[in-house]
């Protein structure tokens, strides 16, 4: 699928390839006739697109949106990802709440997983969301690298390090490194349809 593609993309920071697909398809079929779902997903492309999330929010609101639960479940996840990104991280967190709710209904294993996993990261405890500098922690921690290597790179000491860990781990509903690694691995393995 064509919003698929332009998201993995993105994520691969390889977006003006995405843009150039896009321009294509729409110069091809955008002014023809295309079934609801052919167009939806035309539009969902365009939004990916667009820097500001409001757009995606629209489409993710839509009335007609509701016809097809898993793609705007989809479509959700990405959405709170750009407003988590925007420091809106209560306002993702509805969307991602959302979208689990589809995919748990959908059964969709892989995806609910996912949303468990961004659902943990993006509010850890009680409305609280992680720090960059926090977040940079956790991911090098799950990369497998020690105290001490991460303060060298962050330019912390090895027990500051170790505390922003103490506090982390239970927030994040782990208890060891190899349980945040998979966490982290959650996150960023990003199943297609």
């Amino acid at each position: 699928m064509l919003p698929d593609l332009i998201t993995a993309a993105a994520h691969a920071g390889r977006t003006a390839e995405a843009r150039t697909i896009h321009d294509q398809v729409l110069s091809a079929y955008g002014n023809g006739w295309l079934s609801d779902r052919r167009r939806a997903r035309l539009d969902a492309s365009g939004a990916l697109l667009a820097p500001d999330p409001e757009r995606l929010a629209e489409l993710v609101d839509a009335p007609g949106a509701q016809r097809w639960p898993f793609e705007r479940a989809v479509l959700a996840v990405e959405l709170a990802d750009r407003l988590r990104r925007a420091q809106q991280a209560a306002r993702a967190r509805e969307v991602l709440v959302s979208a689990l709710d589809t995919f748990e209904r959908l059964r969709a294993a892989a995806w609910t997983a996912r949303v468990h996993a961004e659902l943990r990261i993006a509010a850890p405890a009680a409305g609280s969301t992680l720090t960059a500098q926090q977040e940079q922690i956790v991911r090098l921690a799950a990369a497998g690298l020690t105290n001490r290597e991460i303060g060298e790179r962050l330019f912390l000491s090895p027990r500051t390090v170790g505390s922003h860990l103490y506090r982390l781990f239970p927030q994040l509903g782990v208890t060891n490194r190899t349980q945040l690694a998979d966490l982290v691995t959650a996150l960023d393995h990003r199943p297609h349809p």
